[in-house]
């Protein structure tokens, strides 16, 4: 697998931490398919209620699994997160891109999923 093939993970990256793997790297997509949407939801309500500490927190948490899957946008948006000085509604409208990127690297998984 080449990076190259998709635009929002490295492959590349994930094979080599599987040693090339493919079983494992199936259980890594399986394990952060299964954590990070419960994570997002999670941050959303800590973003609604006001909770800067369990933002920074899970902005934290997020931002490890982004960078341990080659997403260094969203890694970067949630370091800018984490370091904090920003309002609720600039953390929210950058929880729009999250969302929305984060749907586009689980598409990739999918598809690396299926070529495996």
């Amino acid at each position: 697998m080449s990076k190259q093939e998709y635009a929002h993970i490295n492959t590349d990256y994930i094979f080599e931490l599987a040693d090339g793997d493919p079983d494992f790297v199936k259980d890594i997509i399986s394990d952060v398919m299964k954590t990070v949407p419960a994570i997002i939801v999670q941050l959303d309500d800590a973003i609604i209620s006001g909770n800067m500490n369990d933002i920074n927190f899970l902005a934290h948490k997020l931002k490890g699994t982004f960078l341990f899957i080659g997403n260094v946008m969203l890694g970067d948006i949630l370091n800018e997160i984490e370091r904090g000085g920003q309002s609720l509604e600039e953390i929210s409208l950058k929880m729009k891109t999250i969302k929305k990127e984060y749907a586009l690297s689980e598409a990739e998984f999918q598809s690396l999923l299926n070529s495996i």
